[in-house]
């Protein structure tokens, strides 16, 4: 009787220590992830914020997203998710996109914008391009049960909307510093937790 309780006890301590290594390597990931769109995050603003020609932002979007999205298919290999959610997450990824794309082409014949207005057209499509992966965010904390990912993604999505009404002159430096910062801010501290 006494043997099969201490290979239970050994059995739960491996189990603990698979889990602890798991965990660790999900964080390892989850920080790579938030540095790597934090970098994204804040050039793209900031190449917005202080362009000489503002009709380049958008092939400059295209290709620090581009790039992003290359570095997140490899770390998520590196760092796989080895459950249902793993893959269900990417699909909640494309799907959100997918559908945002797709509400933008249903509007897109509807948006007549004058000269004088698109500088604030453009701040407000920042505004929804920026919180579409926050709301990613939040449904992600949700099935996941983390508050960082909630926190962080309230967080973004609240200096967001004040930026964007506050400083809407310096609304991309704004974003930059509070939006790629915070991204970059979270990965630093997973980074050092994930130790």
């Amino acid at each position: 009787m006494e043997a099969r309780r201490e290979d239970a006890q050994e059995s739960l301590e491996r189990i603990e220590e698979v889990t602890d290594r798991t965990r660790k390597l999900m964080m390892q990931g989850g920080a790579l992830l938030f540095l790597l769109w934090g970098v994204v995050w804040t050039v793209g603003f900031v190449v917005t914020q202080f362009a000489p020609q503002p009709q380049y932002c958008g092939s400059v979007w295209l290709i620090v997203v581009a790039v992003g999205v290359i570095a997140t298919i490899q770390v998520s290999r590196r760092f796989p998710i080895k459950s249902p959610l793993g893959s269900r997450i990417g699909f909640l990824w494309w799907g959100a996109y997918a559908y945002a794309a797709l509400w933008i082409a249903l509007l897109w014949p509807f948006v007549h914008v004058s000269s004088q207005a698109e500088p604030q057209f453009v701040r407000h499509y920042g505004a929804i391009a920026s919180t579409i992966p926050m709301f990613v965010y939040v449904v992600m904390g949700l099935w996941l049960g983390s508050r960082v990912l909630i926190g962080v993604a309230l967080a973004i999505t609240a200096f967001t909307v004040a930026g964007l009404f506050v400083l809407p002159q310096w609304y991309w430096l704004w974003m930059a510093v509070m939006g790629g910062g915070t991204l970059l801010g979270t990965g630093l501290v997973i980074r050092r937790k994930a130790r």
